[in-house]
């Protein structure tokens, strides 16, 4: 149930106060929670209920996050785009449409995505990506199929990209998408990454010129853009 869920979250965020390590420097936690959790739950018996209500501009958003595969939301900062791509992958997962999902985003907000995925979808099970390298390793392959939604950033994406690139998410949401609108190492990262349906949030989709947009939508949709067209493909 929640409260199974949340102590599951809870015991994970523990590790940062405890910190007890092993003789390998490994935290202990993180050698524990792989092992000791189940896999995600696909059947929920509660009603599915929100801390508040959307705004029509915000429920417009998750039926158009709900409805396509690959989708750019565009809204400007502060508007709720978490919010909506959480609230659209809850529905998702209720339909049995989808069961995991990636988000990759900023260090800076990865603390927020984490809150706002306890107050908005208290029911599934969501699990930050971090420490070192081993633990992230350990991390990739145990916690495929035992959470619902895996919260990293784009650094651990592009340094861990030889073990992601093996798994196959049912959906990765990309916030502050604009961090992969050049060619460099994280957009190539990305671009490696397996899924049929991929997100895009950002408030500002569109810093320079086109070439932004492109370079986004490599990731979105490859091949949106024709050959002729500068792109990342």
């Amino acid at each position: 149930g929640v409260k199974r869920q949340q102590t599951r979250i809870e015991v994970f965020r523990a590790q940062d106060k405890l910190n007890p390590k092993s003789p390998k420097g490994l935290d202990i936690f993180d050698m524990l929670l792989p092992v000791l959790m189940p896999l995600a739950a696909t059947e929920f018996s509660e009603e599915l209920l929100f801390p508040e209500e959307l705004f029509p501009f915000q429920r417009a958003g998750v039926k158009w996050l709900f409805e396509n595969e690959c989708a750019l939301l565009a809204d400007d900062m502060g508007l709720g785009k978490t919010v909506q791509a959480i609230t659209a992958f809850r529905a998702l997962l209720r339909r049995s449409k989808a069961i995991h999902a990636l988000v990759i985003c900023p260090k800076s907000v990865l603390p927020n995505w984490m809150h706002e995925m306890e107050r908005w979808a208290p029911e599934l099970v969501a699990i930050r990506l971090h420490g070192s390298q081993l633990t992230r390793r350990m991390g990739w392959k145990a916690f495929n199929k035992k959470c619902h939604v895996l919260v990293t950033t784009y650094e651990v994406v592009r340094n861990d990209i030889d073990v992601i690139k093996g798994s196959k998410f049912d959906g990765v949401i990309a916030d502050e998408i604009q961090r992969i609108k050049n060619d460099n190492d994280t957009s190539r990262a990305m671009r490696e990454l397996v899924s049929d349906r991929k997100w895009g949030l950002s408030g500002t989709p569109l810093e320079n010129s086109i070439d932004d947009v492109i370079g986004i939508f490599a990731f979105i949709k490859k091949g949106l853009f024709s050959p002729g067209e500068k792109t990342f493909l």
